[in-house]
């Protein structure tokens, strides 16, 4: 069975119009089959927009930005504290002349540690590549499992256009196939998550064509038999 999905959050409930069951000695088997999805999810957005300093917080618009205007775009934001980008070392770093205290969900972006010091450096470099991939998870039950121990994966795609492209994926050789747990299916729930496992920050359509098959595993169907001698004659 083919089922088409249409949806504009990260969230999309499927009812089919009549239900699949696996046939004895046969399991279940999903497949994406194709994804179109626009990249909305921007480099900074609400995962990521936040900076504390000594207790004050500033929030960021979500947007497109480079590291060297995220910089400047910080710099002076609070009261002695400088912001500069080395497009070098690809590092960002902000400084006082005085220790100051520093926090919030935009430390992971800058790759800087939460803490007190007059200087924060990153420690490798600022990441605004964006999202980097995309998981195609479902309520009903699979063989896939990520590595934090989410169920439900159905499929792994990798981001491959920058942030506002649009991601085409396509596996018409079922790579990423996976058999269901439930042997019986009419209603499941699509789920996209970012690269962290959070609901993917959809502004944009997206759709997605999905297969449900019939395969040959061998699984049977527990069946229990009552014994003719207990059968009680009247």
């Amino acid at each position: 069975m083919l089922v088409v999905v249409d949806a504009n959050t990260s969230e999309a409930t499927i009812t089919l119009p009549r239900p699949i069951t696996a046939a004895d000695g046969y399991s279940l088997r999903m497949c994406v089959q194709n994804l179109t999805l626009a990249n909305t999810q921007l480099p900074i957005n609400d995962y990521c927009n936040e900076i504390t300093v000594n207790g004050v917080t500033g929030v960021v618009d979500s947007g497109n930005y480079s590291a060297a205007n995220l910089a400047l775009l910080l710099d002076g934001v609070f009261s002695g504290i400088n912001v500069s980008y080395d497009e070098i070392s690809g590092k960002m770093t902000l400084a006082a002349s005085t220790p100051f205290t520093i926090g919030g969900s935009m430390l992971d972006v800058l790759d800087v540690t939460a803490g007190t010091a007059s200087s924060f450096t990153s420690i490798k470099n600022v990441d605004l590549s964006g999202v980097n991939g995309v998981h195609v998870v479902t309520t009903l039950q699979t063989d896939h499992i990520s590595t934090k121990g989410i169920c439900g994966v159905v499929a792994s795609v990798q981001m491959v256009v920058p942030p506002l492209g649009v991601l085409f994926y396509r596996d018409d050789t079922e790579v990423q196939a996976t058999t269901l747990g439930d042997r019986h299916v009419q209603s499941f729930t699509i789920r996209l998550l970012d690269d962290s496992w959070r609901p993917l920050l959809c502004n944009q359509s997206w759709s997605c064509v999905i297969t449900i098959q019939q395969v040959y595993s061998g699984v049977r169907d527990l069946k229990r038999e009552r014994p003719i001698s207990l059968s009680a004659g009247y």
